[in-house]
């Protein structure tokens, strides 16, 4: 059985979170401001030194450190990703990615949906309304329709 010591985003409360069902994300709600999170229990790939990309297809988005909003490629969005799809259901800004440097010369990338209604998954499991999910290298993010896959940059 796995377990980590998280702090809540919303209200700073140290937490110990137990994996009894060995769960790749384990959803649950924070005792102090009932806040609801997902942990995420594998993330051995969090320590590759490389910046991750989001991938649609063959077109690739580097991410870089710091706050980011992936949203549909359109002359009014003011999403920092714009993604080139014909998809209707991606929103001009569509969720919130954060890219978070870590100390062993990592990244953390962490996902959460822009609002309420906006669907956002993460390795086909959704996310709820206040979710902030952290992202392994080779997950899958589903934006609306649109499938996107975190990897490297390879050179």
């Amino acid at each position: 059985m796995e377990e980590l010591r998280i702090k809540c985003p919303s209200c700073g409360i140290v937490l110990d979170v137990r994996n009894s069902k060995n769960e790749d994300v384990k959803r649950i709600v924070c005792p102090n401001c009932h806040k609801h999170l997902a942990v995420t229990f594998h993330e051995s790939s969090l320590s590759h030194p490389s910046q991750g990309v989001l991938y649609y297809g063959a077109a690739a988005y580097p991410l870089k450190e710091g706050i980011q909003v992936i949203g549909l490629k359109d002359p009014a969005s003011k999403a920092d990703i714009q993604i080139a799809t014909g998809d209707p259901s991606l929103m001009k800004e569509h969720a919130v990615l954060k890219v978070v440097p870590l100390h062993n010369g990592g990244y953390k990338y962490i996902v959460s949906s822009v609002g309420k209604n906006v669907p956002v998954f993460v390795n086909k499991l959704p996310l709820q309304e206040d979710d902030e999910v952290v992202l392994n290298i080779g997950d899958e993010l589903k934006l609306g329709d649109t499938v996107l896959d975190l990897k490297i940059l390879t050179e």
